[in-house]
């Protein structure tokens, strides 16, 4: 993801915030499955906490992907034009 990052830098030869926000999102969402196993594991050792943890975890997995959904369909919507008119050039 990195390299196609680099086809957006601007004249001052930095990368847009949006899109270095765009780039830690994704390392972040690396470590989900890191976190899914911990609760798992979570669950099985305390068995009261079962069904709670479970659901929210989930929870929290669906929420993050939601708003990674929404922020790259955002980015998409802004950007495409300006890669659209560049090959139209």
């Amino acid at each position: 993801m990195e390299r196609v990052l680099e086809l957006f830098r601007r004249k001052t030869e930095l990368i847009p915030a949006d899109l270095l926000f765009l780039l830690y999102l994704g390392n972040l969402s690396t470590w989900i499955p890191v976190f899914m196993v911990g609760v798992l594991f979570l669950a099985i050792k305390e068995h009261r906490f079962r069904a709670s943890v479970i659901g929210m975890s989930a929870g929290l997995v669906a929420l993050f992907s939601s708003i990674y959904a929404s922020y790259c369909l955002l980015l998409i919507s802004i950007y495409l034009p300006e890669i659209v008119r560049s090959f139209g050039e």
